[in-house]
Parts: structure tokens; sequence; C-alpha cells
């Protein structure tokens, strides 16, 4: 399961997808129903690791550094260090390898590549919301 941060974080960077305007925190906040203090520590940890661009000002706000296509969700997990990227046992051992692993080694090595490739298949143009049929 991904970590709460990293999932505002995709929220968030979803509703950015395919706007050419940028966007007031406060107003990404209430879109995508993430408390304001809380997305402004999101954004700026997401512009200064080069994925959102931010602007003050009457004109300002942020958009995304790069084209939606061309983040993807292991992007956002690396940025933040989230657990489900590290290379870690599912079990808790420290002792946890291929020469000497624990009873669910196998299992969640092939499980963890599954989800890797999800991550990393699965860009913010696949997630963002799509405009309601007319």
């Amino acid at each position: 399961m991904l970590s709460q941060t990293v999932g505002y974080a995709i929220s968030a960077l979803g509703h950015l997808a395919g706007r050419e305007q940028p966007m007031f925190v406060r107003d990404l906040a209430e879109a995508a129903k993430i408390p304001p203090s809380y997305l402004a520590k999101i954004v700026n940890t997401l512009a200064r690791k080069g994925y959102l661009n931010t602007q003050r000002g009457l004109n300002g706000g942020v958009t995304l550094a790069r084209p939606a296509e061309e983040i993807n969700l292991l992007d956002l997990c690396e940025a933040f260090d989230d657990p489900l990227v590290r290379r870690q046992c599912m079990m808790g051992s420290a002792d946890c390898s291929n020469a000497r692993s624990c009873p669910a080694h196998k299992f969640w090595g092939e499980e963890r590549e599954r989800v890797m490739g999800f991550l990393r298949q699965t860009t913010l143009r696949d997630i963002a919301p799509k405009p309601a049929p007319r």
C-alpha cells in the first residue's frame, strides 16, 4: 500500500495532467480533496525534485514541469521514498536475501516486481480525471 503522502501527490498531479494553466494550491487541494497545508508541503518537495513548476502572484500557481505521460507513479514513490519501493523483507527479517531467505522471499520478490512494473508503466496521463460525458 502506498503512503498517504504518495497517494495525495498522485491525486494532485493527476488533477494537473492535461491542464495548460497554473492552478493555485488551495484550488488544487479542494479539487483533489487534500488538506491545503499538507498539499503545500507536497508541492514544495515535488518542485524541488523537478516535477512541478511554481509561480507566486496573481497569475501564479503550479503546473507540471514535464508532460504527464513522462511522469510515472514510480517516480512519485521514489520522490517521497515510499516504503513500497524499498527493497526490504515482507516479514521484517534483516537477514533476508537470496542466500538466506525468509518463507515469503520468493513470493514477495515476484509480487514486488509486478507492483513495480505497474508503477513504472502507469503515468499521470493514465490516472488523470476524465471529463464527464455531456
